[in-house]
C-alpha cells in the first residue's frame, strides 16, 4: 500500500530533534488531502515537489513537538490547527538538507518504489467525475508558465504556479490588441492507470502555426510538451479514472505580456498551461444547428487559420442568441460567397453518406478554417475501416443529402447534429434524434484510442510519466519574432523567420486542412 494515513511525521521527524537551526525541508503531499474532508486548494502544499517545495523550518525539534511552521511552502499560511489536524494522515516523504542555501533544490529519489509511492496517484475520491460539466474549478493544484524575451531570444525553464492567476502588464498588447493564441488538448487515464496525452505534437505544431498570425515566437516542440506533461503529472489525481467519461482537459496559451504600445514585438511573452477536469462540450445528444448569416467569423485573407481568441469572442453574442431560439450549435458559411460549409462554431464539420455497406466521410477545404487534429484522426480512423475520405468545397446545398452530420473538436468530441437550419432560405435538414451509426463507430474508436483501450496503431498516444514532474534545467532557444504577418494572404504567409515554415501546412497523418475549436 502507498505510504499513507498510517506513517506519521512524528515517526519521520523524532530522529531528527536533536538538531537544530534553519534547515531546508523539501516534501510531496499527494492525493490523500481528501481525507481530511478539507477542500484541495487550501492544502495546496500538496502540490509542490520537490523542485520547488522548498520550506524555511526554524527549528526542527519545535516542529517534532508540533507547532506548525509559519509558512507552508510558498503558497500562504497553513494554521497550526490545520497541521496539526491532518499531520498524522498526510502521507509524507521528506529529506532535510544542510542549514547552507542551497542553488538548486537536490534531486528527487530516482526509486518511488523504495518509498512505496507510485506515479501517477489514483484519482480523488472526493470527485463525482460522472456528474462533471464545464464549470472552471480553482481547486486543482496549479498550472505551468513559462518566458520569453527578445533579448535572450529564448523560452525560459517552465515553473509550477500553485494557482490560477497570472500576472500580465495592464498594456500588454495581448489585453489591448488581442495578441495571443492558444490550443486544446486532453489526457484520459487507461485501465493500466498510466495517464495519456492524444497527439501532443500536433497540437505543438498548431500552436505555433497560431501564433504566427499574431506575430508570437513558436513555441518549440520539445517545450511545448515539455510545459504540458508538466502541467498534467503536477496535477495527475484531477485526472479521471478510466471508467468514467470524464476528462482533463489541457489549455496552453501563449501571448505577448509586456507593457507596450507600439504595434511592434514586446519584449516578452508568456506560454502558460492550465488544467480543468471535465466533460465534453455540448454533451452526446444530438443538438439542432442554425446558420450565422449575420456575421462572419472571420475574413477570406483573415486570420481564420488561426486559434486565436479574436475569431471566438465575436461569435458569443450569437451564439447566445441561437440557444435562446432552441438551437444548441451554429454554423458558418464563407465570408465571400456564403455559399460553402466551412465550420461550427464550437468545432469543425463532417459530413456522411452511406450507401449500403459504402460510407463516405466529406470535410470542408478551406484555408479559413484551422486545420482540426479531431477531425484528421476521424479520418484516418475511416479510412483504416475501408470507408471513402473527401476534402473538398461542401456547397450548403449538398447538406441536404447527407446522412449525418457531425460536429468534432477537442472539447465537442464527436457532436451529432439533429438538424441544420437556414432562416433567410428557411431550409431545414433533418438527420434524426439519435446518434447515427457512423458517428457511433468512430466515436468509439476514437475514445478506445484515447483511453489507452486498444493497440494504438497510429502512435497517436503519449505517457504522462514521473520524470514529467519536474522541468529540466534547461533554457531553449529560438530564432527572433518577426513583427508582422496579418497583411498576406494566410497560405502565403513566410515564417520561417518565426521557425514557423508552413502557416496552413497539414497536420497529423493524413494533413487534413480542417478546422479545430476549444
Amino acid at each position: 500500500m502507498p505510504l499513507a494515513e498510517g506513517l506519521f511525521l512524528e515517526a519521520l521527524l523524532a530522529p531528527l530533534q536533536p538538531i537544530r537551526g534553519s534547515v531546508r525541508a523539501t516534501f510531496s503531499l499527494p492525493r490523500y488531502v481528501s481525507l481530511l474532508g478539507i477542500k484541495p486548494r487550501p492544502l495546496n502544499v500538496a502540490t509542490r515537489v520537490w523542485s520547488e517545495a522548498w520550506l524555511d523550518v526554524q527549528s526542527i525539534s519545535n516542529w517534532a513537538d508540533g507547532n506548525a511552521p509559519n509558512e507552508a511552502l510558498v503558497l500562504g499560511p497553513v494554521s497550526s490547527e490545520i497541521f496539526e489536524s491532518s499531520k498524522s494522515l498526510w502521507p509524507c516523504w521528506i529529506s532535510f538538507f544542510s542549514s547552507s542555501p542551497a542553488k538548486h533544490p537536490p534531486p528527487r529519489p530516482k526509486n518511488l518504489n523504495k518509498l512505496n509511492m507510485a506515479f501517477p496517484p489514483s484519482p480523488l475520491e472526493t470527485i463525482k467525475w460522472n456528474a462533471l460539466g464545464l464549470s472552471i474549478t480553482d481547486a486543482v493544484n496549479g498550472h505551468v508558465e513559462s518566458t520569453y524575451t527578445l533579448s535572450t531570444g529564448a523560452w525560459s525553464t517552465p515553473k509550477f504556479v500553485s494557482d490560477p492567476f497570472l500576472r500580465v502588464h495592464g498594456l500588454s498588447p495581448a489585453l489591448n490588441y488581442g495578441q495571443q493564441a492558444y490550443e486544446g488538448l486532453k489526457a484520459h487515464r487507461s485501465p493500466s492507470n498510466s495517464i495519456l496525452l492524444f497527439r501532443p505534437a500536433d497540437h505543438a505544431a498548431r500552436l505555433s502555426n497560431s501564433a504566427a498570425y499574431v506575430s508570437i515566437p513558436p513555441i518549440p516542440e520539445a517545450h511545448f510538451l515539455q510545459c504540458v506533461k508538466m502541467a498534467v503529472a503536477r496535477n495527475a489525481e484531477w485526472v479521471a479514472p478510466h471508467t468514467s467519461e470524464a476528462l482533463l482537459y489541457i489549455r496552453p496559451l501563449v501571448f505577448g505580456s509586456s507593457g507596450h504600445l507600439a504595434l511592434t514585438a514586446p519584449t516578452e511573452f508568456t506560454f502558460a498551461v492550465f488544467v480543468q477536469p471535465g466533460t465534453t462540450y455540448h454533451g452526446v445528444q444530438p443538438l439542432p444547428a442554425v446558420v450565422v448569416e449575420d456575421f462572419d467569423r472571420a475574413a477570406p485573407r483573415g486570420t481564420g487559420g488561426g486559434k486565436v481568441g479574436g475569431n471566438y469572442a465575436p461569435v458569443i453574442r450569437w451564439t447566445d442568441r441561437a440557444r435562446t431560439q432552441g438551437y444548441g450549435v451554429t454554423l458558418h458559411l464563407d465570408a465571400q460567397t456564403r455559399t460553402c460549409v466551412e465550420e461550427f462554431s464550437t468545432s469543425g464539420f463532417i459530413g456522411v453518406w452511406k450507401a449500403g455497406e459504402h460510407v463516405t466521410l466529406v470535410v470542408p477545404d478551406s484555408k479559413n478554417i484551422v486545420a482540426s487534429i479531431t477531425s484528421d484522426s476521424c479520418l484516418a480512423l475511416a479510412e483504416s475501416f475501408g470507408w471513402t475520405v473527401e476534402r473538398r468545397e461542401i456547397p450548403w446545398s449538398e447538406c441536404k443529402f447527407f446522412d449525418e452530420v457531425v460536429a468534432v473538436g477537442t472539447a465537442a468530441s464527436l457532436l451529432p447534429i439533429r438538424s441544420l437550419h437556414r432562416p433567410s432560405t428557411g431550409e431545414t435538414f433533418y438527420y434524426g434524434d439519435s446518434t447515427g451509426d457512423v458517428t457511433v463507430k468512430l466515436g468509439t474508436a476514437m475514445r478506445n484510442l484515447m483511453r489507452g483501450k486498444v493497440e494504438d496503431g497510429f502512435g497517436w498516444t503519449v505517457e504522462v510519466k514521473e520524470g514529467d514532474l519536474l522541468a529540466e534545467e534547461s533554457i531553449i532557444a529560438e530564432e527572433p519574432v518577426v513583427e508582422a504577418v496579418s497583411e498576406q494572404p494566410a497560405e502565403v504567409v513566410d515564417e520561417k523567420a518565426n521557425g514557423v515554415e508552413n502557416v496552413n501546412g497539414s497536420i497529423g497523418s493524413k494533413g487534413t486542412e480542417v478546422e479545430e475549436k476549444a
